[in-house]
């Protein structure tokens, strides 16, 4: 399956034939992101690849779309992206700094947070017996370096708190194996996805523990390319648009279909 790089989701809906269907080039991660889509390894199920990924299909039913999703590293989402070799990319948060890579929903020049595709949690994880707290402010009894994912924007937000030593490694699990051998003191990642990999992990569940206080709350957006956005600039509205409405309505329908399994 790691050979599979594109694959398609969407089918022609109404009357339009497929070759006059417009398609999509979107991209999300290789590794899965609970509950918004799995690596291609772990869809047990086509008809529930994640929510996200069920979120973009019904978009592409609603505006008559054809979109095939790649699976490619953040930083090579970003890259591709700002070459036009991508039309979309899915799901990232919003930094100034990734104005330079393609465009997000706006409003009166402003990030238009109404249209985001959805809100995650980051939390911090440590060993069971770890001094380590955090106030909502501050981390107490931090001795050590953090782990987190690579190219996620919580490594910035660490940064500006005055945390440096922040060690970024591909993928939850490595996170959790490193925090486990004592290679860093804490980790950080996105609640939903990292309570997944613990919970399928139970040796290292029994040894790591979340802490209360969550770091940060954060809405995620759906980002266009510049060059799609420039060619199709009402078309990429609707997009935005229809997006937020199936976040309001179908979207946490879909999530919660991944929580009772």
């Amino acid at each position: 399956m790691k050979g599979v790089l594109w694959v398609a989701v969407i089918f022609m809906t109404g009357s339009l034939s497929w070759a006059e269907t417009p398609q999509l080039r979107f991209a999300c991660g290789e590794t899965t992101n609970f509950p918004d889509y799995f690596s291609l390894e772990e869809i047990k199920d086509p008809q529930k690849p994640g929510a996200a990924i069920q979120a973009i299909n019904l978009l592409a039913q609603k505006l008559n779309l054809n979109i095939v999703i790649k699976r490619t590293p953040w930083k090579r989402r970003l890259i591709e992206l700002k070459a036009g070799e991508l039309d979309g990319i899915f799901l990232g948060s919003y930094e100034k700094e990734r104005e330079e890579f393609g465009l997000y929903p706006m409003k009166n020049g402003e990030i238009d947070t109404n249209r985001r595709f959805s809100t995650r949690t980051y939390v911090f994880y440590k060993l069971k017996n770890s001094p380590i707290e955090w106030d909502g402010k501050k981390l107490i009894h931090l001795s050590g370096s953090i782990g987190a994912c690579r190219g996620y924007s919580i490594v910035e937000d660490l940064n500006k708190l005055g945390y440096s030593k922040i060690e970024e490694v591909r993928d939850t699990l490595t996170l959790f194996k490193k925090l486990s051998l004592g290679r860093n003191s804490l980790c950080i990642d996105l609640e939903d996805k990292a309570d997944y990999v613990l919970h399928k992990n139970p040796g290292l569940e029994d040894k790591i523990v979340k802490l209360a206080t969550p770091f940060e709350t954060k809405p995620y957006y759906l980002m266009l390319s510049k060059q799609f956005v420039q060619k199709n600039s009402e078309l990429s509205e609707r997009i935005w648009d229809a997006l937020a409405q199936i976040r309001d309505n179908e979207y946490e329908q879909f999530r919660k279909l991944y929580f009772e399994d």
